[in-house]
């Protein structure tokens, strides 16, 4: 078996392309995990911009919000509402690391005071992500 070394050249391939060179669809797919390159979709949450990458799971969790990568990563087979809840439930998440509501001790006013205040801004900013939410609870 030959190894390939993920590299931004690979990236720039199409999952066709490295496919016909790899001979393997899942170094395309272990590449975009691995790296913040091309999102499925970014949305504003306060200043930062998110990607949200839908991913083949692990089996153990549906998502997952990483604030060093700027990402939310969640499972590629949910469908409908269980999609749209788990990247809402990441969206919170973000919410709630971005609103420094880090002690699990903090009032619940001020939590939902903050999650308000940035979910207002995240259906604000990002008409698109409400036309997703929109389809996938059809």
């Amino acid at each position: 078996m030959i190894k390939y070394t993920l590299t931004k050249s690979l990236i720039k391939l199409s999952k066709k392309e490295i496919t016909a060179t790899t001979g393997s669809p899942s170094i395309y797919i272990i590449y975009k995990v691995m790296t913040h390159d091309d999102p499925d979709m970014i949305i504003k949450i306060g200043p930062m911009d998110i990607g949200i990458f839908f991913v083949p799971g692990d089996n153990e969790t549906f998502g997952d919000f990483t604030y060093l990568k700027t990402q939310i990563r969640v499972d590629s087979r949910l469908k409908g509402p269980a999609k749209v809840d788990t990247l809402l439930h990441e969206v919170f998440h973000a919410i709630w690391a971005m609103g420094q509501l880090k002690s699990k001790a903090q009032k619940e006013e001020r939590a939902v005071s903050v999650m308000a205040t940035y979910m207002t801004q995240v259906l604000r900013d990002n008409p698109h992500f409400i036309r997703w939410i929109t389809k996938n609870l059809k």
